[in-house]
C-alpha cells in the first residue's frame, strides 16, 4: 500500500491538505536532491518524468489520474533519473510536487500540466483553498497545459485563476481495442447501476445509495456496482432514510 492510499484510508478529507502541506516538502527533498545532481540533456530527445519513481504498466492495476501516465508511458517511458520534460496530472500529483517542479525547472526541464478537477466549497468544504493552492501554482508555472474538458477549464479559471500561457483542451480518450460494447446484455435480468471512480468521499456513496433506493421503489430488479478504492473510516458512517439502512455486504467491486 502506498503512503497516499494509507492516508486516504486513515485521514478524513478535511485534514489531508494540511498534512500534505506540512509533509510534502519533506517527502520531496530526496527527489529534489537527485534532480539537482542530474545532468542536463542537450540532444533534444524528449525524456519524460511523471513525478513518480514507478508508473504502473498497462498490465498492472491502477486507478485515478495515474492512468493517464500509465498509458502515455508506452510512448514516452518514465525516466525519473534523466529527463527534460516533467508531466504532471492534477488529480494525482506527487507530494511535494511544487518543490519537484521547481527543481526540474532549475535544471532546464519543461513542465507540462494536465488539469482535471478543482476543489470547491460545496464538495470539499473547509480547506478547499488549501487543496487548490498547489494546483494553481503548477497551472500557472507550466510551460503548457492540457485541460481535461471545457468544464475543467472554466472551473480552473474560476478557482485557480485564468492562465495566460499556452493551453488546449484534450478530452480523455477510450482505448477501443480494450473497451468495446458487449454483443448482448451481460445481465438481462437486472438494471445495473455503476458508481465508478474511487470512494473516498462520503457524499459519493450516499448519493449512489439514495439513487438506488429511489429506483428500487419503481422496479425491483436494480442493483448497484461500486468500483475503486474506499476509505475505512467511511464504514462507520450511516445512511439515514434508506429502506435497507447501511448495507453490511459493502465492499470493493461488489454489487447490491
Amino acid at each position: 500500500m502506498t503512503i497516499r492510499s494509507l492516508l486516504k484510508q486513515l485521514v478524513p478529507p478535511a485534514f489531508r491538505p494540511l498534512l500534505a502541506r506540512l509533509l510534502g516538502p519533506l517527502w520531496a527533498l530526496p527527489r529534489c536532491c537527485s534532480i539537482f545532481l542530474m545532468r542536463r540533456i542537450k540532444d533534444g530527445v524528449p525524456r519524460v518524468y511523471y513525478g513518480y519513481a514507478h508508473i504502473p504498466r498497462k498490465t498492472e492495476h491502477a486507478r485515478g489520474g495515474i492512468i493517464k501516465s500509465q498509458i502515455l508511458q508506452e510512448l514516452f517511458p518514465n525516466s525519473p533519473s534523466l529527463f527534460n520534460l516533467l508531466y504532471l496530472v492534477s488529480s494525482r500529483i506527487p507530494y511535494g510536487a511544487v518543490q519537484v517542479a521547481g527543481a526540474a525547472r532549475m535544471k532546464g526541464a519543461h513542465l507540462v500540466w494536465n488539469q482535471n478537477g478543482v476543489a470547491y466549497p460545496a464538495w470539499h468544504g473547509t480547506g478547499w483553498r488549501a487543496v487548490n493552492a498547489p494546483l494553481a501554482t503548477l497551472l500557472h508555472a507550466a510551460d503548457y497545459v492540457f485541460y481535461q474538458s471545457e468544464f475543467c477549464r472554466r472551473s480552473a479559471d474560476r478557482y485557480l485563476g485564468v492562465r495566460k500561457g499556452p493551453w488546449e483542451i484534450l478530452y480523455n480518450p477510450v482505448d477501443t481495442d480494450t473497451f468495446t460494447p458487449a454483443v448482448s446484455d451481460p445481465d438481462p435480468r437486472h438494471l445495473v447501476l455503476l458508481l465508478g471512480g474511487n470512494q473516498y468521499q462520503f457524499y459519493r456513496l450516499s448519493t449512489a445509495f439514495h439513487v438506488l433506493a429511489e429506483v428500487l421503489r419503481h422496479r425491483s430488479d436494480a442493483k448497484l456496482i461500486v468500483t475503486g478504492g474506499y476509505a475505512g473510516w467511511l464504514m462507520k458512517r450511516r445512511l439515514p432514510g434508506l429502506p435497507f439502512g447501511w448495507l453490511p455486504s459493502w465492499g470493493c467491486k461488489r454489487g447490491f
